[in-house]
Protein backbone atom coordinates (compact mmCIF):
# COMPACT_ATOMS: atom_id res chain seq x y z
CA UNK A 1 0.00 0.00 0.00
CA UNK A 2 1.27 3.46 -0.95
CA UNK A 3 -0.02 7.01 -0.88
CA UNK A 4 -0.75 8.70 -4.21
CA UNK A 5 -2.17 12.03 -5.34
CA UNK A 6 -5.59 11.68 -6.95
CA UNK A 7 -5.76 14.03 -9.92
CA UNK A 8 -9.11 12.89 -11.37
CA UNK A 9 -11.82 10.71 -9.84
CA UNK A 10 -14.91 9.11 -11.37
CA UNK A 11 -15.59 5.77 -13.01
CA UNK A 12 -11.91 5.99 -13.99
CA UNK A 13 -9.38 7.46 -11.59
CA UNK A 14 -6.05 9.12 -12.45
CA UNK A 15 -3.34 8.84 -9.79
CA UNK A 16 0.13 10.40 -9.57
CA UNK A 17 3.17 9.33 -7.57
CA UNK A 18 6.87 10.20 -7.93
CA UNK A 19 6.58 11.45 -11.51
CA UNK A 20 4.47 8.51 -12.72
CA UNK A 21 0.78 8.35 -13.69
CA UNK A 22 -1.60 5.44 -13.03
CA UNK A 23 -5.12 4.64 -14.24
CA UNK A 24 -7.44 2.89 -11.78
CA UNK A 25 -10.53 1.33 -13.41
CA UNK A 26 -11.82 -0.14 -10.17
CA UNK A 27 -10.38 -3.60 -10.85
CA UNK A 28 -6.72 -2.92 -11.53
CA UNK A 29 -4.18 -0.09 -11.48
CA UNK A 30 -1.99 0.30 -14.56
CA UNK A 31 0.88 2.69 -15.17
CA UNK A 32 0.40 5.08 -18.08
CA UNK A 33 3.82 5.15 -19.75
CA UNK A 34 5.94 4.95 -22.86
CA UNK A 35 8.55 2.20 -23.33
CA UNK A 36 11.44 2.14 -25.76
CA UNK A 37 12.14 -1.02 -27.71
CA UNK A 38 15.16 -1.63 -29.93
CA UNK A 39 14.57 -3.76 -33.02
CA UNK A 40 17.58 -5.27 -34.80
CA UNK A 41 17.64 -6.43 -38.41
CA UNK A 42 21.08 -7.67 -39.38
CA UNK A 43 23.57 -4.93 -38.54
CA UNK A 44 20.86 -2.28 -38.42
CA UNK A 45 18.97 -1.35 -35.27
CA UNK A 46 16.03 0.96 -34.69
CA UNK A 47 14.58 2.26 -31.44
CA UNK A 48 10.81 2.71 -31.26
CA UNK A 49 8.64 4.43 -28.68
CA UNK A 50 5.68 2.26 -27.76
CA UNK A 51 2.79 4.18 -26.21
CA UNK A 52 1.58 1.70 -23.62
CA UNK A 53 -0.77 4.35 -22.22
CA UNK A 54 -2.70 4.52 -25.51
CA UNK A 55 -3.67 0.84 -25.34
CA UNK A 56 -4.64 1.14 -21.65
CA UNK A 57 -6.83 4.20 -22.27
CA UNK A 58 -8.51 2.63 -25.31
CA UNK A 59 -9.41 -0.50 -23.34
CA UNK A 60 -10.69 1.59 -20.42
CA UNK A 61 -12.94 3.79 -22.62
CA UNK A 62 -14.58 1.08 -24.76
CA UNK A 63 -18.10 1.97 -25.79
CA UNK A 64 -20.06 4.50 -27.78
CA UNK A 65 -17.62 7.34 -27.06
CA UNK A 66 -14.36 5.71 -28.11
CA UNK A 67 -14.45 6.97 -31.69
CA UNK A 68 -14.75 10.51 -30.38
CA UNK A 69 -11.73 9.96 -28.09
CA UNK A 70 -9.57 8.04 -30.56
CA UNK A 71 -7.60 11.05 -31.85
CA UNK A 72 -6.94 12.41 -28.35
CA UNK A 73 -5.77 9.03 -27.06
CA UNK A 74 -3.44 8.32 -29.97
CA UNK A 75 -1.81 11.76 -29.73
CA UNK A 76 -1.62 12.00 -25.96
CA UNK A 77 1.76 12.33 -24.28
CA UNK A 78 2.56 11.27 -20.72
CA UNK A 79 1.23 14.52 -19.24
CA UNK A 80 -1.45 15.16 -16.69
CA UNK A 81 -3.27 17.68 -18.90
CA UNK A 82 -3.56 15.18 -21.77
CA UNK A 83 -4.86 12.42 -19.51
CA UNK A 84 -7.35 14.67 -17.73
CA UNK A 85 -8.72 15.99 -21.03
CA UNK A 86 -9.37 12.40 -22.21
CA UNK A 87 -11.01 11.32 -18.96
CA UNK A 88 -13.12 14.47 -18.76
CA UNK A 89 -14.43 14.03 -22.33
CA UNK A 90 -15.12 10.33 -21.68
CA UNK A 91 -17.14 10.99 -18.52
CA UNK A 92 -19.06 13.85 -20.16
CA UNK A 93 -19.85 11.72 -23.21
CA UNK A 94 -21.03 8.80 -21.04
CA UNK A 95 -22.94 11.09 -18.70
CA UNK A 96 -20.89 9.94 -15.70
CA UNK A 97 -20.09 12.04 -12.62
CA UNK A 98 -16.47 13.03 -12.07
CA UNK A 99 -14.26 15.45 -10.17
CA UNK A 100 -10.99 17.15 -11.09
CA UNK A 101 -8.77 17.65 -8.05
CA UNK A 102 -5.99 19.75 -9.57
CA UNK A 103 -7.39 22.97 -8.12
CA UNK A 104 -6.65 21.54 -4.65
CA UNK A 105 -3.09 20.51 -5.53
CA UNK A 106 -0.76 23.52 -5.84
CA UNK A 107 1.60 23.63 -8.79
CA UNK A 108 4.38 24.50 -6.36
CA UNK A 109 5.01 25.88 -2.88
CA UNK A 110 6.59 29.26 -2.18
CA UNK A 111 8.53 29.75 1.06
CA UNK A 112 10.26 32.80 2.54
CA UNK A 113 13.98 32.41 3.30
CA UNK A 114 16.48 34.53 5.22
CA UNK A 115 19.86 34.05 6.85
CA UNK A 116 23.48 35.05 7.37
CA UNK A 117 26.77 33.88 5.92
CA UNK A 118 30.51 34.35 5.95
CA UNK A 119 33.31 33.37 3.62
CA UNK A 120 36.61 34.18 1.99
CA UNK A 121 37.60 35.83 -1.27
CA UNK A 122 40.42 34.50 -3.43
CA UNK A 123 42.07 36.10 -6.43
CA UNK A 124 42.23 34.20 -9.70
CA UNK A 125 44.67 36.03 -11.90
CA UNK A 126 47.19 35.58 -14.67
CA UNK A 127 50.10 37.64 -13.36
CA UNK A 128 52.94 38.50 -15.73
CA UNK A 129 56.45 37.47 -14.80
CA UNK A 130 57.74 39.55 -11.92
CA UNK A 131 54.36 40.38 -10.35
CA UNK A 132 52.78 39.08 -7.15
CA UNK A 133 49.46 40.18 -5.67
CA UNK A 134 47.53 39.14 -2.59
CA UNK A 135 44.64 40.07 -0.35
CA UNK A 136 45.08 40.48 3.37
CA UNK A 137 42.06 39.73 5.57
CA UNK A 138 39.94 38.26 2.74
CA UNK A 139 36.93 37.56 5.01
CA UNK A 140 33.49 38.88 4.09
CA UNK A 141 30.07 38.77 5.74
CA UNK A 142 26.64 38.35 4.19
CA UNK A 143 22.96 38.68 4.90
CA UNK A 144 20.17 37.58 2.57
CA UNK A 145 16.43 37.31 2.09
CA UNK A 146 14.58 35.51 -0.66
CA UNK A 147 11.96 33.09 -1.90
CA UNK A 148 12.22 29.36 -2.47
CA UNK A 149 9.89 27.82 -5.05
CA UNK A 150 9.72 24.09 -4.41
CA UNK A 151 7.54 20.97 -4.24
CA UNK A 152 6.59 21.24 -7.90
CA UNK A 153 3.71 18.87 -8.54
CA UNK A 154 5.36 17.22 -11.54
CA UNK A 155 9.02 17.61 -10.39
CA UNK A 156 9.18 17.41 -6.60
CA UNK A 157 13.00 17.15 -6.56
CA UNK A 158 13.45 20.50 -8.30
CA UNK A 159 13.54 23.83 -6.44
CA UNK A 160 14.41 27.43 -7.32
CA UNK A 161 15.95 30.07 -5.05
CA UNK A 162 15.49 33.80 -5.72
CA UNK A 163 17.52 35.98 -3.37
CA UNK A 164 18.80 39.45 -2.60
CA UNK A 165 22.15 39.37 -0.78
CA UNK A 166 24.21 42.06 0.93
CA UNK A 167 27.95 41.47 1.34
CA UNK A 168 30.55 43.58 3.13
CA UNK A 169 34.32 43.27 3.58
CA UNK A 170 37.32 45.33 4.64
CA UNK A 171 40.62 44.23 3.19
CA UNK A 172 44.03 45.30 1.95
CA UNK A 173 45.48 44.67 -1.48
CA UNK A 174 49.25 44.30 -1.84
CA UNK A 175 51.07 44.11 -5.18
CA UNK A 176 54.79 43.59 -5.84
CA UNK A 177 56.45 44.05 -9.23
CA UNK A 178 60.08 43.90 -10.26
CA UNK A 179 62.43 43.87 -13.21
CA UNK A 180 66.16 44.25 -13.62
CA UNK A 181 66.22 47.88 -12.48
CA UNK A 182 63.09 48.48 -10.38
CA UNK A 183 61.25 46.97 -7.43
CA UNK A 184 57.73 48.38 -7.10
CA UNK A 185 55.43 47.75 -4.14
CA UNK A 186 51.86 49.00 -3.92
CA UNK A 187 49.30 48.67 -1.16
CA UNK A 188 45.76 49.90 -0.65
CA UNK A 189 43.07 49.36 1.95
CA UNK A 190 39.41 49.44 0.94
CA UNK A 191 35.92 48.70 2.20
CA UNK A 192 33.72 46.88 -0.29
CA UNK A 193 29.94 46.69 -0.22
CA UNK A 194 28.11 44.43 -2.64
CA UNK A 195 24.45 43.88 -3.49
CA UNK A 196 23.78 40.60 -5.31
CA UNK A 197 20.70 39.13 -6.98
CA UNK A 198 21.38 35.40 -7.59
CA UNK A 199 19.01 32.79 -8.99
CA UNK A 200 19.73 29.10 -8.42
CA UNK A 201 18.20 25.89 -9.77
CA UNK A 202 18.51 23.01 -7.31
CA UNK A 203 18.09 19.24 -7.50
CA UNK A 204 17.48 17.07 -4.43
CA UNK A 205 19.70 13.98 -4.36
CA UNK A 206 18.27 12.73 -1.05
CA UNK A 207 14.89 13.77 0.25
CA UNK A 208 12.75 12.68 3.18
CA UNK A 209 10.28 14.47 5.41
CA UNK A 210 13.11 15.37 7.80
CA UNK A 211 16.13 16.01 5.55
CA UNK A 212 16.62 17.33 2.03
CA UNK A 213 20.15 17.34 0.51
CA UNK A 214 20.49 19.20 -2.77
CA UNK A 215 22.95 20.52 -5.36
CA UNK A 216 22.44 23.78 -7.21
CA UNK A 217 23.72 25.80 -10.16
CA UNK A 218 23.40 29.55 -9.82
CA UNK A 219 24.02 32.82 -11.59
CA UNK A 220 23.45 36.44 -10.73
CA UNK A 221 24.60 40.03 -10.87
CA UNK A 222 26.83 41.84 -8.35
CA UNK A 223 26.56 45.60 -7.84
CA UNK A 224 29.75 46.82 -6.14
CA UNK A 225 30.75 49.95 -4.26
CA UNK A 226 34.31 50.35 -2.98
CA UNK A 227 35.70 53.03 -0.70
CA UNK A 228 39.50 52.97 -0.60
CA UNK A 229 42.38 55.01 0.71
CA UNK A 230 44.66 56.84 -1.70
CA UNK A 231 47.09 53.93 -2.02
CA UNK A 232 50.82 53.88 -1.43
CA UNK A 233 53.41 53.10 -4.12
CA UNK A 234 57.06 52.47 -3.27
CA UNK A 235 59.63 52.41 -6.12
CA UNK A 236 63.17 51.16 -5.34
CA UNK A 237 65.96 51.61 -7.90
CA UNK A 238 68.29 48.62 -7.70
CA UNK A 239 71.38 50.41 -9.06
CA UNK A 240 71.56 52.88 -6.15
CA UNK A 241 69.05 51.43 -3.69
CA UNK A 242 67.13 54.70 -3.67
CA UNK A 243 63.40 54.55 -2.84
CA UNK A 244 60.68 56.97 -3.93
CA UNK A 245 57.22 56.93 -2.31
CA UNK A 246 54.09 58.29 -3.96
CA UNK A 247 50.37 58.10 -3.33
CA UNK A 248 47.91 56.98 -6.02
CA UNK A 249 45.13 54.42 -6.49
CA UNK A 250 46.39 50.96 -7.46
CA UNK A 251 43.05 49.12 -7.66
CA UNK A 252 39.88 49.85 -9.58
CA UNK A 253 36.76 47.67 -9.58
CA UNK A 254 33.80 46.74 -11.76
CA UNK A 255 30.52 48.21 -10.59
CA UNK A 256 28.50 45.43 -12.27
CA UNK A 257 29.73 41.84 -12.50
CA UNK A 258 28.21 38.59 -13.82
CA UNK A 259 28.71 35.79 -11.30
CA UNK A 260 28.03 32.07 -11.97
CA UNK A 261 28.40 29.55 -9.17
CA UNK A 262 27.53 26.23 -7.60
CA UNK A 263 26.30 25.15 -4.18
CA UNK A 264 25.46 22.18 -2.01
CA UNK A 265 22.92 22.45 0.78
CA UNK A 266 20.76 20.62 3.26
CA UNK A 267 17.34 21.38 4.75
CA UNK A 268 16.38 20.13 8.21
CA UNK A 269 12.72 20.09 9.25
CA UNK A 270 11.82 21.95 12.46
CA UNK A 271 8.12 21.08 12.26
CA UNK A 272 5.13 23.26 11.32
CA UNK A 273 6.53 24.10 7.85
CA UNK A 274 9.73 25.57 9.37
CA UNK A 275 13.16 24.46 8.20
CA UNK A 276 16.77 25.20 9.03
CA UNK A 277 19.18 25.03 6.10
CA UNK A 278 22.92 25.26 5.53
CA UNK A 279 24.70 25.85 2.23
CA UNK A 280 28.27 25.92 0.96
CA UNK A 281 28.66 28.07 -2.16
CA UNK A 282 31.42 28.88 -4.62
CA UNK A 283 31.00 31.88 -6.95
CA UNK A 284 33.24 33.17 -9.74
CA UNK A 285 33.25 36.90 -10.51
CA UNK A 286 34.67 37.81 -13.92
CA UNK A 287 36.92 40.90 -14.18
CA UNK A 288 36.15 41.93 -10.62
CA UNK A 289 39.23 44.17 -10.23
CA UNK A 290 41.69 46.09 -12.38
CA UNK A 291 45.18 46.90 -11.07
CA UNK A 292 47.83 49.26 -12.44
CA UNK A 293 51.40 49.97 -11.29
CA UNK A 294 54.48 51.54 -12.81
CA UNK A 295 55.80 48.63 -14.89
CA UNK A 296 52.67 48.02 -17.00
CA UNK A 297 50.93 50.44 -19.32
CA UNK A 298 47.44 48.95 -19.13
CA UNK A 299 45.29 47.66 -16.22
CA UNK A 300 45.53 43.96 -15.43
CA UNK A 301 42.12 42.34 -14.98
CA UNK A 302 41.66 39.98 -12.06
CA UNK A 303 38.82 37.53 -11.42
CA UNK A 304 37.61 36.74 -7.91
CA UNK A 305 36.41 33.51 -6.30
CA UNK A 306 34.03 33.67 -3.32
CA UNK A 307 33.60 30.62 -1.08
CA UNK A 308 30.94 31.00 1.60
CA UNK A 309 28.97 29.17 4.27
CA UNK A 310 25.35 30.22 4.78
CA UNK A 311 22.89 29.39 7.53
CA UNK A 312 19.24 30.29 7.16
CA UNK A 313 15.59 29.56 7.83
CA UNK A 314 12.80 28.61 5.47
CA UNK A 315 9.26 29.56 6.51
Amino acid sequence: MEFVQILFSGKLQLDFRKGKYYLDNGKQIQQLRVVKKTLSVGVMSNTRRIKVHSAILKNATLGKCQEELKYLIENADVKENDFIEILEKYHNCEGLPYKIHLDKIPVAKISFTFGLGTGMQFLHKNNPVGRKSSLENPLFYQGFIGLRIHEFRTSPKISVDLRAEYQQSSTSWKIDESNASLIVTGSSTFDQKTLAFPVSLNYSVFKTEQVDIYFGAKAGLLFNKVESDEGTISVTYTHNNKTDISYAPIVDYSKLVLVPGVKIGANFSMGAEKKLFAEIQADYAFNMYQTLLVLYNKPLETNAVFVSLKLGFEL
